[in-house]
């Protein structure tokens, strides 16, 4: 450990003797560890750790599959899933959930707000917990009983100015009055898109008897010393069964588990896997730049190497020197990238619009965080053996008898000009695999933005708008005049044609 430290201490002096030398390597290896370490983080967030629950790889979404036509993943009617939630031995906190939309009206100004209607399972299935406080019973699951709530943490600090006492407020969502009895934690986002507000998934007698109707999502948790494939086994038999029961609607049909993480990172896997192979080509052309500057700075340094391998200094030793020197200059350069990291991930995580942002499972969780921390020292120490390995043994591969003597500079210079034409064209390579791979990246966005999507989009604006509530469920004519009157008051604005 005495000679380790010595080593560090002798590298960070050579380094600080050459700040010409030092900033152009520092620079380059910031650059490589810096761009690796964003995109890991992103790839740790959303790709293997895009839920903050414990064993995400447990859970298992619950698809209705129809043998028939070849579709694996449709959703799941309602009678459908009350039989599994009744059946199924292999898993557990059995939950269904869809979307919903309600027009809240609390206060002055309307508003319309996205959120779930979920099984009370599905809380404890996900480790979702409530800030302030409860969330739903299963006996709210019953009609009649289900007027309540549980809002988000952003709804409750924008609508409510962070009041603690809307806990048991009322409040009117589609014209109805609903009780709030808990606020989510902050970061809470599940389903990903689930909005604002979640409600009790109840259903009325027709619709528990509906098979046809398929749209709900299913999960549950594999209980302890359950396997997928156990499940899988137990989930396909019960569909037999429901198909030899009601063969008008489930013919054909049975039902398959995928793994959660699996079904929500399906989109950006291949883009993220394809960037994170970029940016490990951007790594190894900064690893054959430092590789060069090392061999010149080593052609420069072998008259010193020479006297003290005359001194008795293994080569064994001198190479762990070599060796240290290029490690420390990695780490530091690491640190410097892990700043560029932090601030790469901030600009990516800030300069993306909430309204996509929360359709992917973990972005609000985007950030270095300490594996992405340890990845980078492990990314930084592999660089420096990397960068700094060739150029030691080259440096050290003299005879320093002749090394010493005054035409001693021009000893080893064709091996070194040839290991250096090697790694020029190892930069040349990786280069033209960036910039191909680069362009056609840019010429397939180009191509996008060009398709015409049959209308001119130009200053057209478009706005979402749902009634409900018994004023216009029930009469037709009403919200045909609601229509009317919205139409004629925003076409008499001015500017709009």
């Amino acid at each position: 450990m005495t000679t380790l430290l010595k080593d560090v201490r002798y590298a960070l002096r050579m380094l600080w003797k050459q700040p010409g030398f030092t900033a152009v390597a520092l620079l380059a290896v910031a650059l490589g560890v810096g761009a690796n370490t964003t995109v890991f983080s992103t790839v740790d967030v959303l790709l293997l750790r895009p839920f903050s629950f414990r064993e995400p790889e447990r859970v298992l979404l619950v698809w209705e599959r129809n043998q028939q036509s070849g579709f694996d993943r449709r959703s799941v009617a309602p009678a459908n899933f009350l039989d599994l939630r009744a059946q199924v031995t292999t898993l557990e906190d059995l939950s269904a959930y869809r979307d919903a939309s309600f027009n809240l009206s609390e206060g002055e100004r309307p508003e319309r707000v996205e959120g779930s209607a979920v099984s009370a399972s599905l809380f404890s299935a996900v480790e979702g917990r409530a800030a302030l406080g409860r969330l739903f019973t299963a006996e709210e699951e019953q009609p009649g009983r289900d007027a309540v709530v549980v809002i988000s943490h952003g709804l409750w600090q924008r609508r409510f100015g962070g009041d603690p006492a809307v806990v048991n407020r009322q409040i009117t969502l589609d014209g109805q009055s609903h009780t709030v009895v808990g606020v989510m934690r902050e970061r809470f986002n599940f389903p990903p898109n689930s909005g604002d507000v979640w409600k009790p998934l109840s259903f009325d007698a027709e619709e528990a008897r509906a098979r046809g109707k398929r749209y709900l999502r299913v999960l549950g948790r594999l209980k302890a010393g359950a396997t997928t494939e156990q499940a899988a086994a137990e989930l396909q038999a019960i569909g037999r069964q429901l198909a030899e029961q009601y063969p008008d609607t489930n013919t054909g049909r049975d039902f398959r588990p995928e793994s959660i993480i699996t079904n929500y990172t399906r989109g950006p896997r291949p883009f993220l896997l394809v960037l994170l192979g970029a940016v490990g080509f951007v790594l190894l052309l900064a690893c054959a730049n430092v590789a060069n500057l090392l061999l010149v700075r080593g052609a420069a340094r072998q008259k010193e190497i020479a006297i003290r391998m005359a001194m008795g200094a293994s080569r064994f030793r001198l190479v762990r020197q070599l060796l240290t020197e290029s490690v420390v200059l990695a780490v530091l350069g690491g640190a410097l990238g892990v700043v560029l990291a932090v601030w790469g991930v901030a600009l990516c995580s800030q300069g993306m619009p909430q309204t996509f942002t929360r359709y992917i499972p973990g972005w609000e969780n985007m950030g270095v965080n300490p594996r992405a921390l340890l990845f980078t020292l492990a990314v930084a120490v592999v660089t420096g053996l990397v960068f700094g390995l060739a150029p030691a043994l080259q440096a050290t591969r003299l005879n320093f008898n002749e090394s010493l003597k005054e035409g001693g500079r021009t000893s080893g210079a064709h091996t070194r000009n040839r290991l250096r034409s090697l790694l020029a064209v190892a930069e040349v390579t990786l280069s033209l695999v960036l910039l191909v791979g680069a362009g056609l990246m840019i010429r397939s966005f180009v191509e996008l933005a060009r398709v015409e999507p049959g209308f001119d989009p130009a200053n057209v604006v478009v706005m979402d708008l749902s009634l409900a509530g018994d004023r216009y469920d029930e009469r037709p004519e009403a919200r045909a005049e609601f229509f009317r009157q919205l139409v004629g008051r925003l076409a008499a604005l001015p500017g709009v044609e």
